[in-house]
């Protein structure tokens, strides 16, 4: 959906910067860099995700190894560096930005791809006391109670 907003924004870049402001040397700056912020966007989306995925999984040591050794280094490291030491344009600092926050979305991407899907299951049946013939007890009763709700369907309702 993101991708997909932004695809749409880009030929109206010209009209939405002009929604914000009216100055002609905002706007020429502001529209040369909104594919960039727009990628960025779309890919902090998919790290989003991707890091919330492997939270569920119980994995946080391995999203706050993400955190503190991909995303701060390169992205405030590469803003800084790029500023303070290259003396680097506004274009070039948000290309970067973008390339850092794709290059995390990959390895976000590849972790997730990655995970032990069975094991993360067996271990959240764990962590909640259940058993896997207790989590199939549960379904079929769910299962039962399902069928039992379809077949008597609204019309079944007994009148008062």
């Amino acid at each position: 959906i993101t991708a997909g907003v932004g695809l749409a924004a880009l030929p109206l870049a010209h009209q939405i910067i002009a929604a914000v402001t009216s100055d002609p040397e905002v706007q020429s700056p502001a529209v040369e860099i909104l594919p960039a912020v727009l990628l960025d966007m779309t890919m902090s989306v998919q790290v989003a995700i991707g890091t919330s995925i492997l939270t569920s999984q119980g994995r946080t040591k391995l999203v706050t190894l993400v955190s503190m050794g991909i995303d701060l280094p390169l992205s405030v490291g590469s803003t800084a560096a790029l500023v303070l030491l290259f003396r680097a344009n506004l274009r070039v600092v948000y290309w970067a930005r973008a390339a850092v926050s794709s290059l995390e979305a990959v390895a976000v991407l590849i972790l997730v791809w990655q995970s032990n899907w069975a094991e993360s299951a067996r271990q959240a049946r764990e962590q909640q006391g259940a058993s896997g013939a207790e989590m199939d007890e549960e379904r079929s009763h769910a299962g039962i109670i399902g069928e039992i709700a379809l077949q008597e369907g609204p019309e079944a309702k007994p009148e008062h």
